[in-house]
């Protein structure tokens, strides 16, 4: 039988080897032989394919290397994004909440294929997808609040390192969360790690972009209507991956099952993810406080950081509860350090009821803002 176009590619690209030709064909150019072996896939994404890697023959390169690690290796022909993780990993590699890079190395493999590896804290505890999967699963809810809030403060130190570097993440969301088993802790077993810098970028102010990137899901309304893709998006971001924790869901927005992008950006530009009953006032007001819908309103992950939800005890009582709020409330309108935008462009963050969209639109990778002609409360919003 005749073997497609794709299927002959994926015959000569070394990552769709089986794992046994990989480890015969693949030899490593910065020392002699091949110090570590590729292992299994564990993941894939837009940027790379990611597997484990064993530091079998530790050399002078590899020495500091643990035993196990994760790889994330992509072609050398398609590697701008992955050069782009590696400086951004090398300024923020201080945080303890953000995925450690060890290092990288070259390989040459089948066909001559030159591939482009780097070397990654291997995290195997999964996803916080996979938590929220398995807390759904198995309790029918998500995940106690008490643990979220744990999760949360990590994610958010974690933002609050990317920011300060400068840096605007673009595609936070809990399959990009990755759990490191922590040792010596019975109260908690892993810590929160931020991954994936494939999309991220430098951060420009509350300005248009060329382009949006990220995941659809996770955006938020200034991205969607305007092309504005700053720092504030990543708290909305970080709205949407709390609400997820909390409920049990897999997706922040409700969508039936006929609605695509088209409806699911209507949906961004006008409202905000439903915050369900029975949840904390604390958590409740956290959530709003992301969900804030112009970005100039929205707390930094610092503020975040100060918020009841983070910083006290759980079970307190509704009076305590909204003392707390009106305190953290008023230190937050007090210390935003975000420049206070002229009338016409706050005005512009009124939902546009009127809005048209393209019927086609990525749910990851870049996605087409949707822009309008002027920065008014009347301009009519239509797909590039």
């Amino acid at each position: 039988m005749k073997r497609s176009r794709e299927e002959e590619e994926d015959k000569g690209n070394l990552l769709h080897l089986p794992h046994t030709k990989r480890i015969r064909e693949e030899h490593s150019l910065s020392s002699k032989g091949c110090s570590w072996v590729r292992g299994s896939m564990i993941g894939k994404g837009g940027f790379g394919s990611v597997f484990l890697a064993f530091n079998n023959k530790p050399t002078s390169s590899f020495k500091d290397f643990p035993p196990v690690m994760a790889v994330k290796s992509v072609e050398a022909t398609s590697c701008s994004e992955l050069v782009k993780e590696k400086i951004l990993l090398q300024i923020v590699k201080d945080s303890p909440f953000i995925i450690r890079f060890y290092g990288e190395d070259v390989t040459v493999g089948y066909k001559g294929k030159i591939i482009i590896n780097l070397f990654l804290e291997y995290a195997s505890g999964g996803s916080l997808m996979d938590l929220i999967e398995k807390s759904k699963a198995s309790e029918g809810v998500g995940l106690v609040e008490s643990q979220v809030k744990k999760i949360t403060e990590s994610i958010l130190k974690g933002i609050k390192r990317i920011h300060e570097a400068g840096y605007v993440h673009c595609d936070l969301k809990p399959q990009n969360i990755l759990l490191v088993p922590q040792e010596n802790s019975s109260t908690t077993p892993f810590v929160a790690k931020i991954a994936d810098f494939g999309l991220a970028k430098a951060a420009q102010g509350l300005t248009r972009s060329s382009e949006v990137k990220g995941t659809l899901m996770y955006l938020p309304p200034e991205a969607v209507n305007f092309g504005i893709q700053d720092q504030p998006s990543d708290v909305w971001a970080l709205g949407c991956i709390v609400l997820c924790m909390l409920t049990g869901k897999i997706y922040p927005w409700d969508l039936k099952s006929w609605e695509g992008n088209r409806e699911l950006k209507q949906k961004i530009s006008e409202d905000c993810p439903e915050i369900p009953n029975g949840l904390s006032k604390k958590a409740e007001d956290f959530l709003e406080q992301c969900f804030m819908r112009s970005p100039y309103d929205r707390p930094t992950a610092d503020m975040l950081l100060s918020h009841p939800f983070i910083c006290s005890g759980l079970g307190k009582g509704d009076d305590e509860d909204k003392e707390e709020l009106m305190s953290v409330h008023s230190v937050q309108a007090s210390s935003c350090k975000l420049s206070e935008p002229r009338d016409e462009f706050r005005a512009s963050f009124i939902p546009l009821l009127n809005s048209s969209f393209g019927e086609t639109e990525e749910v990851q990778g870049k996605i087409t803002p949707v822009i309008s002609d002027r920065l008014s409360s009347s301009a009519v919003c239509s797909a590039a």
